[in-house]
């Protein structure tokens, strides 16, 4: 299943100008499919101060369009950067929504396309994702790519509910993935993680349970009959 998550270029761009960025966006992924979403981004903040009247705006423009569509918003200030994050839950990993569209997208704006699949299997269930995310696509400003480059401290992390059958991420930290997004190139997120299918096994262990009670009933009365 194909999906297009979105990201807020003149949202970034601004606070970039404003001083060095860090941002990180996050999807945890329990057993069940289910999970949630989140992201922060923050700006230096000895430079917040100075260019608040060029940022306020878009912030509390974001910060109202996420609250519509359902995310949990709220202020952060945190090792040396201050900003906002951002917070979503959902029931199925093919439905989540990472970074929603946003008004303050300008024409410029980059959609990334998200293939997402699942394999049923009747004991485990396989989900793949493939994402490739050009983060200098988004800005339309001449040069500006190579400018952002060393201004922003972007990273990807996905937390999974077990151990991911294969990955390209830069870091693991048990079963947390993290990758560093870089401005200036292409960026290939691709993993893939196997859970146990719950249902069907407990529908099987129950099965083969009453297997047995029915074995061993049949033993004690082919053994009566004998006697």
């Amino acid at each position: 299943m194909k999906r297009k998550w979105w990201i807020a270029p003149a949202l970034v761009l601004i606070l970039i100008l404003s001083g060095c960025v860090q941002g990180n966006v996050g999807v945890k992924i329990n057993k069940d499919g289910s999970g949630e979403t989140s992201f922060r981004i923050g700006v230096d903040e000895n430079a917040s101060g100075r260019f608040a009247d060029r940022t306020d705006g878009l912030v509390e423009t974001a910060k109202a369009e996420l609250t519509q569509r359902g995310y949990e918003v709220s202020d952060y200030t945190s090792g040396g950067y201050t900003g906002f994050e951002a917070s979503k839950s959902f029931e199925d990993i093919q439905e989540m929504d990472v970074l929603p569209a946003s008004g303050v997208v300008s024409d410029g704006a980059q959609d990334i396309p998200v293939d997402t699949t699942v394999e049923e299997g009747f004991f485990t269930r396989t989900y793949a994702i493939v994402a490739d995310v050009d983060l200098g696509e988004s800005v339309s400003i001449p040069g500006a790519a190579r400018f952002i480059g060393d201004r922003i401290d972007l990273t990807f992390t996905l937390d999974l509910p077990v151990k991911p059958k294969s990955h390209n991420a830069d870091d693991v930290d048990g079963n947390v993935l993290t990758w560093n997004l870089d401005a200036l190139e292409e960026n290939r997120i691709m993993v893939e993680i196997t859970v146990p299918n719950i249902k069907n096994i407990a529908i099987t262990a129950g099965a083969a349970i009453v297997l047995i009670v029915l074995f061993f009933v049949f033993l004690r009365r082919r053994k009566r009959l004998s006697r």
